[in-house]
Parts: C-alpha cells; sequence; structure tokens
C-alpha cells in the first residue's frame, strides 16, 4: 500500500512540475522585444554584451574575434526594472532615434519590437547630446544590470 502512495505521490509531483514549465510565459505579438547592448572594438576585438527579453530574461555573452556568441551567464530582471525598460521602449524615440558613431571602441543598442528594429550606436562613455532622455534612460537602466560574481 505505502508502494502505490509513493508511486502515486511521485505522478502527482511530475505532472505539476510539467503543467508549470509548460505554463511559463510567453509573449504576445505586442509584448515581444529583444534588446542587445553590446561594446565591440579594441585591440582584443572582443564584443561583450548583453540580451534581454520580452519576459525578462537577461543573458550576458561574448564573441571572440567573430566566433559565435558565448553564454556567460543569465539572470530573471526585478519587476520594477522589467516595468521601466517596457515603459520606456513605448515611447517611440527608440525607433525614430538615429546615431551612427564608430570608433575604437563602439557601443550598439539593439533594439526588435514587434516588426520594427533600430540599431543605435555611440561612445558609451560620452553619449549624443541630441539623444533622446527615454534612450539616456534606458541605457542608465541597461548598465545598471548586474550579474553574480
Amino acid at each position: 500500500m505505502l508502494y502505490k502512495i509513493i508511486n502515486l505521490l511521485l505522478i502527482l509531483f511530475f505532472a505539476a512540475a510539467l503543467t508549470g514549465c509548460s505554463s511559463s510565459k510567453n509573449c504576445t505579438p505586442e509584448e515581444n522585444f529583444q534588446i542587445d547592448f553590446y561594446s565591440s572594438g579594441g585591440f582584443t576585438s572582443i564584443t561583450n554584451g548583453i540580451t534581454i527579453d520580452c519576459v525578462g530574461l537577461v543573458k550576458s555573452w561574448q564573441v571572440n574575434n567573430g566566433n559565435e556568441k558565448i553564454f556567460r551567464d543569465s539572470l530573471k530582471l526585478e519587476d520594477s526594472t522589467f516595468n521601466a525598460i517596457h515603459r520606456l521602449l513605448n515611447d517611440n524615440a527608440w525607433l525614430t532615434y538615429k546615431n551612427d558613431f564608430r570608433g575604437n571602441v563602439t557601443t550598439y543598442l539593439h533594439i526588435k519590437l514587434k516588426n520594427q528594429t533600430n540599431e543605435i550606436s555611440f561612445n558609451s562613455f560620452d553619449l549624443p547630446l541630441n539623444m533622446p532622455a527615454s534612450l539616456t534612460e534606458l541605457i542608465t537602466i541597461i548598465k545598471s544590470i548586474r550579474f553574480k560574481e
């Protein structure tokens, strides 16, 4: 009898685990976005960046000399940070603003929302004076994301 109860509990446990995994949030087409924020250049030609997706997952990555992305770490954004990013994406400044900077080290902000994309390049240490406030705030938020060391 105890054996049957244990088997039943195991079945219920695995069923609950599978249900929990299958109910993870999927983004609707209206919510779907991806942000890539990365810097490239210098004498090493290494690209370091992060990708933020529409469920608030942040992946840290690196590309060495044009090879494939090597994912290093990931984290889930706090709700307040995620909501702030989502709010800033609702301001279309990210879509209409253009800046094409090329320097020894160049930082890129590539945003894809629904079926629209824009890539802005700039010097990360000296943001353009004409950059909209919402983009400056978005960059500040992205730079504040910290992974465990």
